[in-house]
């Protein structure tokens, strides 16, 4: 007797490992750009703090206030430009791909999110010194 077999789904391992690799180059392009913005505003000495599973950068430096609003916010404004654009602009097969980074640059920027809320808080005399494993703050007399 044949049987009528109905085909529910695959499972394409292909995709999963570019998603992964996608995920993981993320993470990656994240702090490579407040790495950027601290080299920017700073020639000190850069420290990148691996634990896995995170990863972090850090300095020396003491930044100003807008100095450090622009470093914490930095990844999830220009990550999400460019997500978005490769939302908008490339093969739609990657649309799902593009969008799940997206929402992982959003959810993912999450301490980002509270630096700046926190730094908020602080007048304009308040300098801010992260050294990957804790913020600093400091403020002129």
């Amino acid at each position: 007797m044949d049987r009528i077999k109905k085909k529910v789904g695959t499972i394409n391992y292909k995709k999963g490992q570019w998603f992964l690799l996608g995920c993981f180059c993320y993470i990656i392009s994240h702090e490579i750009t407040h790495l950027i913005f601290m080299k920017l505003f700073s020639r000190e000495k850069i420290n990148i703090s691996i634990k896995f599973p995170t990863i972090s950068v850090g300095s020396g430096a003491k930044f100003n206030k807008m100095q450090f609003t622009i470093i914490a916010l930095a990844p999830v404004v220009i990550l999400g430009c460019i997500l978005v654009l490769l939302i908008i602009f490339t093969k739609r097969n990657y649309t799902f791909l593009w969008t799940i980074l997206l929402i992982l640059n959003f959810a993912g920027s999450g301490g980002d999110y509270m630096q700046f809320f926190k730094i908020r808080e602080y007048p304009s005399n308040t300098y801010f010194q992260d050294n990957s494993d804790e913020t600093v703050i400091y403020q002129e007399q």
